[in-house]
């Protein structure tokens, strides 16, 4: 994460605590355990309750089609992690190091030294690449949005200005607080919304 080739030309790492790289390991670690374990606490609810009568027939009333274990299940979950990797990716090359030239030479033409603390600059890095492997799912959850029949096309169509809201909302929580970060977090999250809308219209012809 620390690699002084990506780092802009005048910025310094620093550690201001005897451990505070322990814990800065400690915490990483700890965010991919949680990770990891919700991500199997949700597939096992998903599993028994599909199997539960009761969850079943709500499903039933209210006539929404969810995917069955098959092809197209291990299908949406290949998307899904190809549209994590491809959030990374986009973090990890293009906006992070984007955003870090753009806030170093904002700070040095103010005249101040570019010293970061170890603990700041990883959550500054966690953060977009976690908003980035989020944000790119849209496409995935308006496909699944759209064929299970929670919504219409016309319903999300409607919608289109609370869902930019929200994508804004969440490039504002999980970048720094600059226009040019939120504009580069909320931006490929309305892009791959409006693709799969457009998607949508033209497969269902």
């Amino acid at each position: 994460m620390v690699d002084e080739n990506r780092l802009p030309d005048g910025v310094e790492i620093i550690v201001i605590s005897p451990v505070e790289f322990l814990f800065l390991q400690l915490r990483i670690a700890g965010y991919v355990g949680l990770t990891l374990v919700s991500l199997m606490v949700v597939g096992q609810v998903a599993l028994h309750g599909f199997r539960h009568e009761a969850v079943r027939q709500r499903i039933q009333e209210l006539e929404v089609s969810l995917p069955k274990p098959g092809p197209r299940l291990l299908l949406a979950l290949g998307a899904s992690l190809v549209l994590m990797v491809a959030g990374l990716l986009y973090a990890w090359y293009g906006l992070i190091p984007l955003l870090l030239d753009y806030l170093t030479t904002d700070a040095q033409q103010a005249g101040l030294s570019t010293e970061w603390r170890l603990s700041n600059y990883a959550g500054f890095i966690v953060n977009l690449l976690s908003a980035s492997a989020i944000g790119f799912q849209a496409p995935l959850l308006t496909t699944l949005v759209l064929r299970a029949g929670v919504a219409s096309h016309q319903q999300l169509a409607s919608s289109r200005r609370i869902i930019w809201f929200g994508a804004f909302v969440l490039g504002a929580f999980m970048s720094p607080p600059d226009p040019l970060s939120l504009f580069l977090v909320a931006l490929p999250v309305i892009f791959l919304f409006e693709a799969a809308m457009m998607w949508d219209r033209l497969t269902r012809r």
